[in-house]
């Protein structure tokens, strides 16, 4: 077995995985101060352009070869002339990599009813790919804290298409500070303060979500006092804001994060501290809307939350207006139009690019 790993930066890869390696190649860094950390002093390694690079291990300078005119096809040519030596030999699964957006048609059908726990799908592991679901057991409750983009909403809009796709007969509650955000959500009810809640507490199984806790007001803190726990060990309640409204010894704080399970999307180092846990240190999280860890019983777990596209009164995604037919820009030859660059200025997802889209 032979293992090659590339890396963007000197702290990319843990030191005791790097002190493991025989051949350590340094090519040219972005940050000449990168090279101290490798044990190179920046002021003596010489100018490393094209595939130049300082071998770690003798300090030698070395130049990288290529194969062929240094195509992908021509590395593929050789990979598959090597390969033909070995005829018996059986070919490895493929090592994936967790995307930036998972479909939550994707995930859902990992929710369930077990008994009188209820697992709710999320999103997907980052360790195996496979379906990730939160663990709802009697008495527990959960939180899902991040800062403002890191997609609490969208977590909180998984968790309540999760919730009907496994019990459709629950009832689902959401209190938001941002109730337009929930049109066309498929819910119970949408309020904007606690007290206009209708349906809370349920008769059975229930899940109450909170989004935004800390921008409802100074009477939200009482509000939930009063709710949790509610009377039925079925009924769930996850709040969802910024990690520090979750720091405190007000009831609510403590019965929402007493059972260390939730959601902790794009986490500063210390934000472990409100599920008593500690985060991972070494190797930050990619900084994209949904990425985080999710908490189960004080176990954590780097996951990509799955996206689930709001839709409108006809229940359909909703569609980019076509810019160009409405003169606000040019139409290009071929029939495209500019509102497609437009998209992909915005990175939006692919389904978004494109004629009138």
């Amino acid at each position: 077995v032979r293992l090659l790993i590339s890396a963007g930066h000197e702290r990319a890869v843990p030191s005791r995985i790097l002190a493991q390696l025989p051949t350590r190649l340094c090519l040219r860094l972005a940050d000449p101060a990168g090279y101290t950390g490798l044990g190179l002093r920046a002021r003596e390694v010489p100018e490393l352009t094209g595939m130049r690079a300082i071998d770690l291990e003798t300090r030698r300078e070395v130049l990288i070869g290529r194969y062929g005119d240094g195509s992908p096809a021509a590395l593929a040519e050789a990979v598959a002339r090597v390969a033909d030596r070995y005829p018996g030999a059986v070919q490895d699964p493929g090592v994936g990599v967790l995307p930036d957006m998972v479909p939550a048609a994707e995930v859902l059908g990992a929710s369930g009813v077990t008994g009188r726990g209820w697992r709710l799908g999320i999103g997907r592991h980052y360790q195996d790919l496979e379906l990730a679901s939160l663990a709802l057991t009697p008495g527990v409750h959960a939180v899902v804290a991040g800062p403002p983009g890191s997609g609490r909403t969208t977590a909180l809009r998984v968790l309540a298409a999760a919730a009907r796709e496994s019990a459709p007969e629950s009832t689902v509650c959401v209190v938001a500070a941002d109730p337009a955000a929930w049109d066309e959500a498929g819910v119970t009810e949408v309020t904007g303060a606690f007290a206009d809640l209708r349906h809370w507490p349920p008769d059975g199984r229930g899940l109450l979500l909170v989004d935004g806790v800390e921008a409802l007001g100074p009477g939200a803190a009482a509000a939930l006092d009063k709710l949790l726990p509610p009377p039925a060990p079925t009924a769930h309640v996850v709040v969802a804001g910024r990690a520090e409204a979750f720091r405190g010894m007000q009831p609510w704080q403590r019965a929402v994060t007493l059972s260390r399970t939730g959601i902790l999307l794009r986490p500063s180092p210390d934000d472990g501290d409100i599920l008593r846990l500690r985060l991972p240190r070494e190797t930050p999280l990619k900084p994209v809307p949904g990425r985080g860890y999710l908490v189960d019983a004080g176990g954590q777990a780097q996951i990509q939350v799955a996206f689930l596209p709001p839709a409108n009164a006809h229940n359909q995604p909703i569609a980019l207006p076509d810019l160009a037919g409405a003169g606000l820009l040019p139409r290009q030859a071929g029939g495209a139009s500019a509102a497609s660059d437009l998209a992909a200025a915005l990175s939006l997802p692919a389904a978004f690019r494109g004629g009138s889209r």
